[in-house]
């Protein structure tokens, strides 16, 4: 059997759009699993951030297991949600040969928490971590963070529009014009975590919560 047989399902799925999955519709299959003899089992695509949910029968989990290595039992009822994935997007079928399987995929939730007052990022003590920074012209803000630099791509799927500072700079923001600090803020989606220094123009008002976070 070639190498290439064994494609992570989740990858597929991903590029459903591109013609290489077949997208059954836009209905949850696998919510709960009402066929006698099947459970949920669940995987998370940390390539594509999104998580996939289905039902089928324990005794083919190893069958199933070769596809996608990620393949998890389920210990709760909606694993994709514990774990941040909470958007359902669609439910697909894939496979190959005899072995196929139907997915309900889900993206990541953002969300933003740990509101403080104190700046976790004018310098990165951390070894290993470096600093970015990224600006949201819309808003007028900007967001410093330190970040270990092999997870940078990672980050990216966060915020599009993040930066490396490239070590001449030890405040990009203040850099740019963004010299006004108001609070620190932890954004997450999925297994993806960041938290970072918000600034804001000098005399601009600052907006607290979602309003100021970078998009």
């Amino acid at each position: 059997m070639k190498a290439g047989f064994f494609v992570s399902l989740l990858v597929i799925a991903a590029q459903v759009g591109n013609g290489h999955g077949v997208s059954d519709s836009d209905t949850p299959c696998c919510v709960t699993c009402s066929t006698p003899g099947q459970e949920k089992y669940y995987s998370i695509d940390h390539i594509f951030n999104q998580c996939g949910e289905c039902c089928f029968e324990p005794s083919k989990f190893w069958e199933y297991k070769i596809f996608e290595p990620g393949l998890t039992k389920a210990n709760a009822s909606h694993p994709c949600s514990d774990h941040g994935y909470g958007n359902y997007t669609e439910t697909v079928t894939h496979g190959a040969g005899n072995i196929h399987m139907t997915l309900d995929m889900y993206k990541a939730v953002k969300t933003i928490s740990n509101e403080t007052n104190t700046p976790c990022c004018e310098a990165c003590p951390t070894l290993g971590h470096r600093k970015y920074y990224s600006i949201d012209r819309s808003a007028n803000t900007c967001g410093e963070s330190c970040l270990e630099p092999t997870k940078f791509q990672e980050y990216k799927k966060l915020e599009p529009g993040l930066t490396y500072s490239d070590g001449t700079s030890s405040h990009p923001c203040s850099d740019h014009g963004f010299a006004k600090y108001t609070e620190t803020l932890t954004e997450s989606a999925g297994e993806i975590k960041m938290t970072r220094d918000m600034y804001t123009l000098a005399g601009q008002k600052h907006s607290s919560g979602s309003a100021s976070f970078i998009k």
